[in-house]
């Protein structure tokens, strides 16, 4: 069974992106102050936080653009920085920003991701290039994974990568995958290996899950904005849907919707 699109954009349809995704850009923090000029900070001033974030997408890629081409290391240090670690809020890695910097660069270069550090690297391929590539964190992971798993929209998920908000990891998605597709491929058989070999028919390849999702997520996008060709073409609006929805709607979602039964008992 493929990813069934129409019944997870007719989900996702209903629900209006600006209103779950309103967070306050950080220009203070980090480098922000160096990346943007005055002129920029105008622009964004007589925005909402939701529109700032949709210009955020414009603005950034004709930097990175601009620096790439021009080979300037120091400004795409400051950008990745600022990106993963003070608007992306990523905790990990700040000391070593010359590895963040050749992931970018790797990123912007070969477009398809491994898994390892994808929250980061996702973050900056989608800034470089926001019409083509979406940012795959454990937020956007858990929303669409949960909405295929209660719609019954697919039969196989996406890997979520680490994260810390305390909602999703209480209630881990994978987990209630394997809870409601379990099978006799968990049943012990002596394999070392054993969910690792089982979790082969649930879940997408984690070095090949980046560019599934990717393809999705922008044909979800196209689907639900198939008729403003505008933001048809740009799926960071599905993107930042999914990232909104995940602790708020997502999560109530999942309080109402499943039930466990141990021992006949549902609690």
């Amino acid at each position: 069974m493929t990813v069934d699109i129409e019944k997870i954009s007719s989900f996702l349809k209903k629900i209006p992106v600006s209103e779950y995704y309103n967070w306050e850009i950080p220009f203070d923090k980090g480098e922000g102050r160096n990346i943007f000029q005055e002129e920029d900070l105008t622009r964004f001033s007589s925005m909402s936080n939701f529109e700032s974030n949709v210009y955020l997408k414009t603005i950034l890629s004709d930097k990175i653009k601009t620096a790439f081409q021009d080979h300037d290391t120091d400004a795409l240090r400051q950008i990745f920085e600022w990106i993963v670690h003070d608007w992306g809020g990523i905790r990990n890695g700040r000391n070593n920003i010359d590895n963040l910097y050749h992931m970018g660069i790797e990123a912007i270069k070969n477009g398809n991701l491994t898994f390892n550090r994808i929250a980061s690297t996702s973050k900056i391929l989608s800034f470089y290039d926001p019409t083509n590539h979406i940012i795959y964190d454990s937020r956007i992971a858990f929303s669409l994974n949960t909405i295929m798993l209660l719609v019954n929209a697919s039969e196989k998920f996406f890997p979520v990568p680490s994260g810390t908000n305390s909602k999703m990891n209480a209630f881990n998605i994978e987990v209630l995958i394997r809870l409601k597709h379990k099978s006799d491929a968990y049943k012990r058989n002596g394999s070392k290996k054993l969910i690792y070999i089982a979790d082969k028919t649930l879940f997408y390849n984690r070095n090949e899950a980046y560019s599934i999702v990717n393809d999705t997520i922008q044909r979800i996008n196209k689907k639900i904005y198939e008729s403003e060709p505008d933001k048809a073409v740009k799926p960071f609006y599905t993107e930042m849907l999914l990232f909104g929805i995940a602790d708020t709607l997502i999560y109530d979602m999942i309080l109402k919707n499943v039930k466990v039964d141990i021992a006949n008992r549902k609690i």
